[in-house]
């Protein structure tokens, strides 16, 4: 088809490779620009910042996961726990539970009442 219009496709393969010889410059600094903002777009869609707060958040999510498991599985530890100790609950009338923290009463509260209302979810 080319050669229908008197075109030689060598003679256009070499033009092309003289046009891009003669601005590999420019070409390479286009490159670079273009890589640079789909680097950049990818790090905005994943907000990475320092620290990386898509990851921040999925910290968040984890934390938040493990205390409503903890949560959840209370009841069940409980019944264990009770079952295990069944053979000692006529030897003793009484357990006593002692828990010890330097934290402050109220902190603790409120991180309690957090976990209540995660685990109520």
């Amino acid at each position: 088809m080319l050669k229908e219009y008197g075109l030689d496709p060598s003679e256009i393969l070499q033009g092309l490779q003289l046009g891009l010889d003669a601005d590999i410059e420019g070409i390479i600094d286009a490159m670079t620009r273009a890589v640079q903002a789909i680097i950049d777009a990818a790090e905005d869609e994943l907000g990475v910042e320092s620290p990386s707060t898509v990851f921040e958040d999925i910290g968040h999510q984890v934390t938040k996961g493990l205390a409503r498991g903890i949560f959840d599985g209370m009841g069940e530890l409980a019944s264990t726990a009770g079952e295990g100790l069944s053979d000692y609950s006529q030897s003793y009338s009484y357990y006593t539970m002692h828990v010890s923290s330097r934290a402050e009463t109220s902190r603790v509260m409120r991180n309690f009442q957090l976990m209540k209302q995660m685990g109520a979810r």
